[in-house]
């Protein structure tokens, strides 16, 4: 099966080209020639073409720093996202190192709430475990915000974290004082 973002055309560019400095540039280069030798043969025309020679450096120099700015944006998102990228595999590499360092099941499910809570940056994450017949969701371990909240249980029908159990989801909450 294709997908069908990469069976789209590719966007025309030619209308791009007309503005890209560099032709603009030789342009300007071509046509302030023509203006000194015309105003060598004492022509008023050579004025006109030193003008235009003018208001085309003018335009190529605009339009390179408006190129410049929009490659530095985007240049300035693809670092952020690598960076996001370094920290997370940081993080998971720093994870595996204290994973063959665990000892019980109650400090593994702490690494993993911890682990979250790094991961996502979020003020809060708890490990919940399936209790009283599947019912109730019990937290194993808290980090942060939901450190409070461990050993206590949780109904599956009606909370986020049941919801979460049984559609098998993942949610990202903002509001953690709500559940």
């Amino acid at each position: 099966m294709t997908d069908p973002a990469s069976s789209a055309p590719a966007p025309d560019r030619r209308p791009s080209r007309l503005f890209n400095p560099v032709p603009i540039s030789l342009l300007g280069v071509v046509i302030g020639w023509f203006a000194i030798l015309l105003v060598w043969r004492d022509s008023p025309w050579g004025f006109v073409a030193a003008g235009v020679t003018t208001g085309l450096v003018f335009l190529a120099l605009r339009r390179g720093h408006v190129i410049a700015r929009a490659r530095r944006a985007v240049l300035l998102e693809a670092v952020r996202a690598a960076d996001s990228r370094s920290r997370a595999l940081d993080l998971l590499s720093s994870f595996a190192g204290r994973m063959l360092a665990v000892r019980t099941r109650d400090e593994l499910f702490r690494e993993v709430a911890a682990m979250a809570r790094q991961l996502l940056d979020g003020e809060g994450a708890a490990m919940l475990l399936l209790a009283e017949e599947g019912r109730f969701l019990r937290v194993v371990a808290g980090e942060g915000a939901l450190a409070p909240a461990q050993g206590r249980l949780v109904p599956v029908d009606g909370s986020l974290m049941g919801t979460v159990v049984s559609q098998d989801t993942h949610v990202l909450e903002n509001d953690l004082a709500a559940e």
